[in-house]
């Protein structure tokens, strides 16, 4: 079995989606006003720990488990997965008025989620690659 990521990765892979995530729906909301958000409060709170908490702690067990997998289709697996579990999330968000499609489509959601998968994966090596050890032992 392989190891899962170090405290360090999941801390970086945590706040990059927070930051993606916090970024994307505020210009989605806010700026091109493709999705209304609810007035209520406790809905409104509701949309921000999604936002801000759900997704982002997914997405650290989503790389958890691609990092462990032991084959390329497991990870794919994985990821499609987690898509589909994250557009559920979506949809019951939006089944219960945290917020409201204006522009926006679950098509829109689900190239979101693929661009942000690829996004994390690619910056989470580029992490990785910058603390690999310069000087190799001869």
């Amino acid at each position: 079995m392989r190891k899962s990521l170090s405290t360090s990765e999941n801390t970086f892979i945590f706040l990059l989606v927070l930051i993606i995530s916090i970024n994307v729906s505020w210009i989605i909301t806010q700026e091109l006003k493709y999705v209304r958000l609810s007035n209520n409060g406790l809905n409104y709170t509701g949309y921000l720990l999604n936002r801000s908490v759900l997704i982002p702690a997914l997405y650290v067990v989503l790389f958890n488990l691609i990092y462990k997998s032991k084959s390329i289709a497991a990870a794919l697996l994985f990821a499609f997965v987690f898509a589909g579990a994250e557009l559920c999330l979506n949809g019951l968000a939006r089944n219960y008025h945290i917020w409201t499609y204006a522009q926006w489509s679950y098509v829109y959601d689900a190239i979101f989620i693929g661009l942000t998968q690829i996004a994390v994966f690619l910056l989470h090596r580029l992490f990785r690659s910058s603390f690999r050890p310069e000087v190799k032992h001869s």
